[in-house]
């Protein structure tokens, strides 16, 4: 009640609040901000929202396709949402199947679930198609790491840093698993009081 009491805002000092008011986003988003205020990331911020929430608005009414199943996979998995994101990745292949990027959309989901039995066949089928790829190389080997499986995890992720140097996790990994493919130190007998 007290909001709707409140005068209208001042549109010679509020521009980006009067146009957002007046539904003027796109404007807003593209304009340069006068100035880095506070006010006026925020009313960049509320504006690129209220776009964001009219483009999936759109995408509800388009026709079911891959690509709307695509997009809602990746905003679930933004989101952390990742068995959505698994049912939305499959639900978009069964419409376009063998797109390599839907199945590795679908493998980095069932990484992050940790169902790596799942995600290692898909990650070799894509491998066998594009072996260059360091982000499918690092999935590969952190599956196998993650299973405790290092010496299948290193050659992966040995090549995944050999390919992109500046990976910085692909470059990190094979360290994490060198350790853990040593071979336990032989025990010692113990030691008897005299």
């Amino acid at each position: 009640k007290k909001a709707k009491a409140l005068p209208p805002p001042d549109c010679g000092t509020n521009k980006l609040e009067c146009d957002f008011l007046a539904g003027r986003y796109t404007q807003i988003v593209s304009a340069p901000a006068p100035g880095n205020s506070l006010a006026a990331l925020y009313w960049k911020a509320r504006a690129a929202d209220e776009l964001a929430i009219r483009a999936y608005r759109r995408l509800f009414e388009l026709p079911d396709c891959s690509l709307r199943h695509e997009l809602l996979a990746r905003a679930s998995d933004s989101r952390a949402n990742y068995r959505e994101a698994i049912r939305q990745w499959r639900q978009a292949l069964k419409m376009d199947p063998g797109n390599p990027l839907l199945e590795q959309g679908l493998a980095t989901s069932l990484y992050n679930i940790r169902d790596f039995d799942a995600a290692i066949p898909l990650l070799k089928k894509l491998l066998k198609q594009t072996p260059e790829a360091p982000e499918l190389n690092f999935l590969c080997g952190g599956s196998y790491l993650n299973m405790k499986q290092p010496g299948r995890a290193i050659p992966y992720l040995e090549h995944a840093a050999k390919i992109e140097p500046a990976f910085l996790p692909a470059r990190a990994a094979p360290g994490q698993a060198r350790p853990r493919r040593r071979p336990p130190a032989p025990s010692r007998p113990p030691i008897r009081a005299p």
